[in-house]
């Protein structure tokens, strides 16, 4: 799954913006980018970063 995937299925979950940026430490500006497509291949601590929020959401949901 892409980051950009995972960003949507957070968003989805009712997170805005804001709150993935507290969430996970990268700017407003970087979340959107990579929600928009103008950023595809986050680096790769960018890319933990969402990727563990988005493992935590799913953990609690469980």
């Amino acid at each position: 799954m892409h980051i950009q995937s995972l960003l949507e299925e957070i968003l989805k979950n009712n997170y805005s913006i804001e709150q993935i940026a507290k969430e996970t430490g990268l700017s407003e500006s970087t979340i959107r980018q990579i929600k928009s497509g103008k950023t595809k291949e986050p680096h790769s601590e960018t890319a933990v970063r969402i990727i563990s929020l988005y493992f935590a959401i799913q953990h609690k949901q469980l």
